[in-house]
């Protein structure tokens, strides 16, 4: 194809026909022309604009060490990963680079607590956490579970039992943290990092922890209520010992006493925790947790159980004597704990302490308003 170079030099003439185009150009009104293919630049273009899209600073090639997670969340996202992390840093230096950057423990707080953040896309965090009532809300209802020192001056029981009944909040705060870490860990190493075993060891481990801790404040809400209604509690018979004991006892003492709400309302709410399968589950599994008794979880160690064993009583006479002995050990072995059915478990037995916490903070804040009534 033959290419065709024309130059016009200054001074030229224009042609009678460029002419007439000039004059029909200047014609045409400006709300005629037709912008259709370079459309006005509004606010809103600019808006979107994006600076520097198209510079391209000199490259070096260094050697720097990255957390292993860190790297892994930028390799899962395919090609181009060296790239993406240059352009983290150069937002961040660019968002901070009027700022001090030298390492504090605010700023290297915040990097350990989004490190592994960063790889889990924020719709699914958002979903973890809408899955658990928010414990820490209840503080709006009653203010002094945060201090309760700073609440008006009370009587020493009752001053107790509020103090008892923050602690058990906090640590029903701390039990939903392990609860969402538990699920924010299942979410990276199955997906991210794709650890199966990680992945159920570090779920196991806030699962625990959640069992521990919940445990825990359930105990100190049942003191509170014991120093509050200075309930009357019978003595506890050996024969009688369980591991929910001081629960069925504070429910029984609830339902005998002579205060009307706490017959009615605290037994109430105790009733409903103590009849929940979750929070029974949740709490035996605490106790073998406690009770030097590993709860195996399908996948990582089986369940290995020794249980004596009387053949006299379980072995047919014409049996019994080629065994040759009365008395032994059987071992069983089972798969453990589906972690899955284990994690709804301790999820529920929450929901289920948390309405309970719900309940009584309700009761404790009407009685603060009726006693501020009588006062005024």
């Amino acid at each position: 194809m033959a290419i065709v170079r024309y130059e016009r030099k200054p001074g030229d003439p224009l042609t009678r026909r460029q002419k007439e185009n000039l004059k029909r150009v200047a014609r045409i009104k400006d709300e005629d022309i037709d912008f259709s293919d370079i459309p006005e630049l509004t606010d809103e273009w600019f808006a979107r604009a994006v600076r520097g899209k198209f510079y391209r600073p000199v490259k070096e090639i260094v050697s720097i060490r990255l957390d292993k997670d860190v790297l892994a969340f930028y390799r899962s996202q395919g090609a181009g990963y060296q790239t993406r992390i240059n352009d983290t840093l150069r937002a961040a230096w660019g968002n901070r680079k009027d700022q001090d950057m030298t390492p504090t423990a605010v700023n290297q707080e915040a990097k350990l607590i989004h490190g592994m953040r960063g790889g889990i896309p924020s719709d699914r965090m958002e979903q973890i956490h809408s899955g658990l009532p928010y414990s820490m809300t209840l503080r709006d209802v009653l203010p002094y579970l945060a201090d309760p020192i700073a609440a008006p001056l009370v009587g020493m029981g009752k001053m107790r039992a509020r103090v008892r009944l923050s602690y058990g909040w906090h640590m029903l705060n701390q039990a939903r943290i392990a609860l969402v870490e538990a699920d924010a860990c299942t979410i990276f190493y199955e997906e991210c990092q794709r650890n199966h075993t990680e992945a159920l060891y570090r779920c196991q481990y806030y699962l625990d922890d959640a069992a521990l801790r919940l445990h825990s404040s359930c105990e100190h809400l049942l003191r509170a209520v014991i120093f509050h209604w200075t309930l009357s509690m019978a003595e506890e018979k050996e024969s009688e010992k369980s591991r929910d004991s001081l629960l069925l006892r504070v429910l029984k003492a609830a339902e005998q006493s002579g205060h009307g709400q706490a017959s009615v309302n605290v037994a109430k709410i105790l009733r409903h925790l103590r009849s929940s399968r979750a929070w029974k589950a949740c709490m035996s599994h605490r106790n073998d947790w406690v009770h030097n008794r590993l709860p195996a979880v399908n996948g990582l160690f089986p369940e290995i159980v020794f249980k004596s064993v009387d053949y006299e009583k379980e072995l047919p006479p014409a049996i019994l004597k080629y065994v040759g002995m009365k008395k032994g050990v059987k071992l069983s072995v089972g798969m453990g704990k589906d972690i899955k059915t284990l994690r709804e478990t301790v999820r529920n037995a929450y929901g289920d302490l948390f309405r309970a916490y719900e309940g009584f903070t309700g009761l404790f804040a009407k009685e603060n308003e009726s006693s501020t009534r009588a006062k005024g």
